[in-house]
């Protein structure tokens, strides 16, 4: 049994840093969790409770030194080896007594969910990674994107949120799934299909695994309808915004997607008269003269500076009308009497003509993956076979470096073998380092 323990780091409010190890952890358990088609986005989540014998926690008169947000770097020493888990950042710090801290914490995804994304809308096909870059790029978030994925293209609308739910509808439409696990930023890679794949990262034995390895079938999905949109110009002028306003700024985020929108009355920034070496022209009262102002625009908002209050806005545009169109796969061969479990998709506003056959199949491939298989995988090395087959790497694994997304050939207690695609793994930290699979895939069929 290999020998294990944590170290965990809490960068404070001041931005330095606590750490914690091997008996200053009193527990500590990660959840990481992946969907192979971003179907939904999950967040992964730390909980740890930590020991400081100095007895220096206390909420009285230190209210800032645990500040929501900051960053927790995890490690984990495995027979004397410090392997990097996975950075969190702090969500609640509950002080049980002077030398007990309960913490919880989320990964980028959870920071991504408080984060608010105003919308935005691509009229033309554009590439994979300038819409991820849109909805990432102005954040303190590092993110990676996998090559085969970059270049892609997609066009639609984002409604307005959080950018949560904003790469999600880019990655699903794209076909990517994304993870934070094992490193200290977002990594968006390919989906990962055992359907549609012939090949897998490593071999997992029935004696890699503890006893209890359940396998269980999911539902068959026996249809699916997926919406896609298409979005046409319209000819007809609407009404975004009428208001009067008090002073104050104002934000005003469309609900759709417009073009050659046009505002009258009060919140531009107003531009001023001026002599040709740089003075400001004022008249008799020593006023600034405007000559004129300009609107504060978003991609899809509008920022209004009223500074007298009781003035007048109206805000109108030309809308992107929504033209939907269904795509649908029945599964075929299935008796009379089976249970119709139909699957609809129909917010996914990225899926246009251009790519809706491409995303169904997607859909239809990761469904068909039914079974279901969980097991806590023994903290050794397993079989090294001695020949580099992927790259440079031997062909074999050791238990750390089993991850979210990767592709397992696994062996069942009944004999059969299945290959399939890690979606969540729940780590004890402080319990030897066991990690609990849950693992979604197909049999392999000799």
């Amino acid at each position: 049994m290999a020998l294990t323990y944590p170290e965990i780091v809490l960068t404070l409010a001041d931005e330095s840093t606590l750490t914690f190890r091997d008996t200053g952890v009193i527990s500590a358990e990660i959840v990481e969790e992946s969907n192979p088609i971003s179907a939904t986005l999950p967040i992964s989540d730390l909980n740890c409770k930590l020991f400081d014998d100095n007895g220096g926690f206390s909420v009285f008169g230190t209210e800032n030194t645990f500040a929501a947000r900051k960053p927790i770097e995890v490690y984990e020493y495995i027979n004397g080896t410090k392997y990097y888990i996975g950075k969190y950042y702090l969500n609640k710090p509950t002080v049980i007594d002077q030398k007990q801290i309960e913490i919880e914490a989320v990964d980028a995804i959870g920071l991504l969910d408080t984060t608010d994304f105003d919308g935005r809308f691509w009229s033309s096909l554009t590439d994979f990674s300038v819409i991820v870059d849109a909805i990432l790029g102005d954040l303190s978030i590092e993110y990676e994107i996998e090559s085969v994925l970059q270049g892609q293209q997609l066009k639609g609308w984002i409604p307005p949120g959080n950018r949560r739910d904003a790469l999600q509808q880019a990655c699903f439409a794209v076909g990517a799934a994304v993870k934070t696990s094992r490193t200290d930023e977002i990594v968006i890679y390919e989906s990962p299909l055992p359907e549609t794949h012939d090949w897998h990262h490593y071999d997992i034995g029935v004696n890699d695994k503890f006893r209890d390895q359940p396998i269980s079938l999911k539902p068959l999905v026996t249809s699916i309808e997926l919406v896609a949109h298409n979005y046409e110009q319209s000819a007809t002028e609407e009404t975004i915004f009428d208001d009067t306003l008090e002073a104050g700024t104002y934000k005003i985020i469309f609900e759709k997607p417009y073009y050659d929108v046009s505002i009258s009355g009060v919140g531009y920034v107003p531009t001023y008269l001026g002599t040709t070496g740089g003075d400001t022209l004022v008249n008799e009262d020593d006023e600034k003269i405007v000559a004129f102002g300009e609107f504060e625009f978003g991609p899809n908002s509008v920022t209004l500076n009223v500074v007298e209050p009781g003035g007048a806005v109206l805000i109108k545009g030309y809308p992107w009308n929504d033209i939907k169109q269904a795509y649908t796969f029945t599964e075929s061969g299935l008796a009379s009497d089976i249970n119709k479990n139909v699957l609809n998709i129909t917010n996914a506003t990225l899926v246009s003509n251009d790519n809706a056959n491409t995303v169904l199949n997607r859909i239809r491939d990761y469904y068909r993956q039914r079974y279901l298989h969980e097991f806590i995988l023994v903290p050794a090395a397993g079989t090294k076979y001695g020949v580099a087959v992927y790259g440079v790497d031997v062909y074999g694994w050791s238990s750390e470096a089993v991850n979210i997304g990767q592709i397992l050939s696994v062996d069942t207690v009944h004999g059969e073998k299945i290959r399939c695609a890690i979606e969540r793994i729940t780590l004890n930290l402080t319990g030897g380092f066991l990690g609990k699979y849950e693992t979604t895939g197909v049999e392999v069929v000799s």
